[in-house]
């Protein structure tokens, strides 16, 4: 909490964490800026997200549905989330393919537009003057 805090005072905008506990503790420090979940977590704690308004990131379609439900059931006007693309190491993410055929992941939601996606790259050994 107190790295959160010179974080904050530095200038950051946000913060990341990796669990939701994390997240939730922050929150009940009085921390009011972004927290984003960088791991989707498991659907069953879609509520605690929404109810502490966390950023969660998401990949499939059980975590979409599941937090547009807790959405739904908050009355919540939607939440914001970051989607982790499968970038080619094919440990985690949507596949961008899939998500081309099928909006969403083949969850019913609508789009705010777009903010930001996580991506790891599937040759991160490449000189700095690599492909991209």
């Amino acid at each position: 909490i107190d790295v959160a805090r010179v974080a904050l005072e530095s200038g950051a905008t946000g913060l990341c964490v990796a669990l939701i506990r994390e997240g939730i503790d922050l929150r009940r420090a009085g921390v009011t800026a972004p927290i984003l979940l960088l791991s989707e977590q498991p659907i069953e704690f879609s509520s605690a997200i929404i109810d502490n308004g966390l950023i969660p990131t998401v990949y499939s379609r059980a975590a979409i549905e599941a937090l547009a439900a807790a959405a739904r059931e908050a009355s919540s006007a939607g939440v914001d989330v970051h989607l982790k693309l499968d970038t080619g190491m094919h440990r985690v993410g949507a596949d961008p393919a899939a998500l081309r055929r099928r909006r969403c992941c083949g969850a019913r939601c609508r789009s705010r537009g777009a903010q930001d996606s996580h991506r790891q790259f599937g040759c991160s050994t490449v000189a700095a003057d690599g492909p991209w």
